[in-house]
């Protein structure tokens, strides 16, 4: 097996070799140029083309290089200029990223744990790329049979990753990005698992293999992608418009405590309960417009189409009454109105961005925790409406479809 797979290596060793070597021998090797034929041939040649007019005036700049490899090609060793010294220089610039490349490669280990240990040791330091775990039907483990199965343990990064089993509705278009969508041809995990086949066949038969894997995509149909991507900054915005409602809800109540209002109001015999249904009521009306204006210019301004009216708003107004209470709480952590008008504004950018990293790193738990926060509800919920709305499915009859996956 290890004689198969390294066979191209041995091939370019030989040429790494040859290059090193090639130096020492250019000297001969001009030598051998300068006198044999191809020195007179170059010689008529010149000749033949100084005294013709075959060439056009467009082609001037291609004949002058032309006619200075003829001149100086062929000649002596002393002149800088001849094919020996050209490719001399070619090799000696080239002599050090040769030195750095190793063709040694192939590591072999007892068991698949051992193999595991090592590669994470090497990942550190860039030196792993893949590991076969071969399963054998003998206990020696020394010969394959017909029904030899293996492993192939490639880097994570050079392969698409398990966590979903077919690409998202949203993706509309074939995979065709060398880097991304054909990451198995493009970091070797096709060409590792052909290369471990023609061994095997060739270690069990004898006989090598004379035909390789073809690999095509499958025919794809022309699809039309709106770049308009709404899901990135949706939330965003509906966000911005619960800025100031918010920021002057909890600026006004904590304005009244400030003042002593509030006490003067008890002793007249308002309850703290309907002091709060008062300020929630009235921010409730203010934001209530603001989100039905919203609703009304993504749902009939073609951005968000296919989704039903009502189910936007169902949740505008689920975050709108998280949103009251949560700027209720804030207003007890303080005494002076501006300071707290500051906080809201900074509270709710920052609770939106664990959106962003629980929508990154995909964790349940992190995911479930910034679900705790109003901002990042609303960043979820945005999202799933906008992805269904791609696929026609923001409606209350398809509401079961719409769910987070991961």
């Amino acid at each position: 097996m290890n004689f198969q797979l390294n066979e191209p290596f041995r091939q370019f060793a030989y040429l790494k070799e040859l290059l090193l070597e090639y130096p020492g021998k250019a000297t001969d090797f001009q030598k051998a140029l300068h006198q044999s034929q191809l020195s007179k041939a170059a010689e008529n040649l010149l000749i033949f083309l100084d005294s013709t007019a075959i060439l056009s005036q467009q082609s001037i700049s291609w004949f002058s290089q032309f006619r200075s490899f003829l001149e100086h090609a062929f000649s002596d060793i002393s002149d800088p200029n001849s094919f020996g010294n050209l490719t001399t220089t070619a090799v000696e610039q080239m002599t050090p990223y040769l030195d750095c490349m190793s063709l040694d490669r192939f590591r072999f280990v007892s068991t698949a744990h051992e193999m595991e240990e090592t590669a994470v040791c090497l990942q550190q330091y860039n030196l792993y790329y893949s590991g076969l775990v071969f399963d054998f039907d003998n206990s020696d483990g020394e010969k394959f049979s017909m029904n030899t199965s293996y492993q192939i343990r490639h880097v994570t990064q050079m392969v698409d990753s398990t966590m979903d089993m077919e690409d998202q509705p949203r993706l509309v278009f074939d995979r065709n990005s060398p880097f991304y969508g054909l990451r198995y041809l493009t970091y070797g995990f096709s060409f590792l698992q052909e290369a471990v086949d023609r061994a095997i066949i060739q270690l069990i038969t004898g006989a090598k293999p004379d035909l390789g894997v073809y690999f095509q995509q499958e025919p794809f149909p022309s699809s039309i992608k709106n770049v308009f991507t709404v899901e990135n900054f949706l939330g965003f915005f509906v966000l911005m418009s619960f800025i100031v409602p918010g920021m002057m809800l909890v600026k006004n109540i904590v304005h009244e405590k400030e003042m002593k209002l509030k006490e003067h109001m008890r002793i007249m015999g308002l309850g703290d309960s309907i002091h709060f249904i008062s300020w929630a009521t009235v921010s409730f009306v203010i934001n209530f417009i603001s989100i039905s204006i919203v609703a009304m210019l993504l749902v009939y301004g073609h951005i968000l189409q296919y989704t039903d009216y009502s189910l936007l708003m169902t949740l505008y107004i689920l975050y709108m009454f998280s949103w009251i209470s949560f700027s209720s709480f804030l207003t007890t952590f303080y005494s002076n109105a501006n300071y707290a008008g500051i906080a809201s504004c900074f509270y709710t950018f920052l609770f939106a961005y664990p959106y962003h990293f629980a929508r990154k790193h995909r964790s349940p738990f992190f995911i479930k925790l910034s679900l705790m926060l109003p901002s990042s509800c609303l960043g979820f919920g945005s999202t799933l409406i906008s992805k269904a709305n791609e696929i026609d499915e923001a409606h209350w009859d398809k509401l079961h479809k719409i769910y987070h996956q991961g």
